[in-house]
Order: C-alpha cells, then sequence, then structure tokens
C-alpha cells in the first residue's frame, strides 16, 4: 500500500471543495424528493486517482450538512464512501460509474426521501396542505 503523501491531501481536499461548491452553488435542485447533483459525477475520479476517495467523501459530508433530510449527513455520505470503495477496485473503466449509479441513486436516495417524509407525516408536518372535502 502505497503512503498517502502531501500531493494526495492537497488533490483530496480540492475534490472535497468543488464537490461542495458544484452541489451548493449551482441551482439545481440537490436537496428535493428527487436529487439532481452534477457533482456526483466527481464520483468515478476514484477509480483514476485513488487518493480522491477521501476527499469525495468528505465533500459530501459537508454538502449533507446544508440538507433539509437529517438522514442525509449519516446514509448520504455512507453511500458516497461505498460508492467510492466500491469504484476504486471495479475491473476496467466501463464499469466504473456502476457502484456510484447503484449506490447513490437507488438505494441511498430513494430509502432516505421515504423515511424522512414519512416521519413529516406522521408528525402532522405535511409538506402539502390536504384536500377540501367537497
Amino acid at each position: 500500500m502505497r503512503k498517502f503523501t502531501t500531493r494526495d491531501l492537497t488533490l483530496a481536499a480540492i475534490v472535497a471543495a468543488v464537490y461542495a461548491v458544484l452541489t451548493l452553488i449551482l441551482p439545481i435542485p440537490a436537496f428535493t424528493g428527487i436529487q439532481v447533483r452534477l457533482s456526483e459525477a466527481l464520483t468515478v475520479l476514484p477509480f483514476l486517482f485513488p487518493a480522491t476517495a477521501p476527499g469525495l467523501v468528505v465533500g459530501c459530508f459537508i454538502a449533507n450538512l446544508f440538507s433539509p433530510y437529517s438522514l442525509d449527513v449519516i446514509f448520504g455520505t455512507a453511500a458516497t464512501l461505498i460508492a467510492c470503495i466500491l469504484t476504486r477496485h471495479m475491473p476496467n473503466r466501463y464499469l466504473a460509474p456502476l457502484p456510484p449509479v447503484l449506490l447513490w441513486d437507488t438505494l441511498s436516495r430513494s430509502s432516505e426521501a421515504a423515511a424522512d417524509h414519512s416521519r413529516r407525516f406522521s408528525l402532522g408536518k405535511e409538506e402539502y396542505p390536504r384536500p377540501q372535502p367537497t
């Protein structure tokens, strides 16, 4: 195993900053029920540069601190970590984008949004007003 050098730390810090800025600054719905994050395109980087994985996880954590979903900080960051690890160990470049797509979009986001949405309804804090009977 290779040592984590100062250059690797700098690369990870730059990737963390870029991930957080792309998620928070762009006017794309990154924290709604259907999340669209341009920064998720960066999750393929660990296949090419393994030193970027810690930066992606830290950047995801920083961006998720601003999320209205409380579970997003824990499970979203964990999904990004697992996706980075799996992406790093993919056998070829054509399969490298699969872990982020499968873990992030299908498992993590849908389960977090469903859990948080059902919790809001059970507490009576509905996002949408109920239709009045006629």
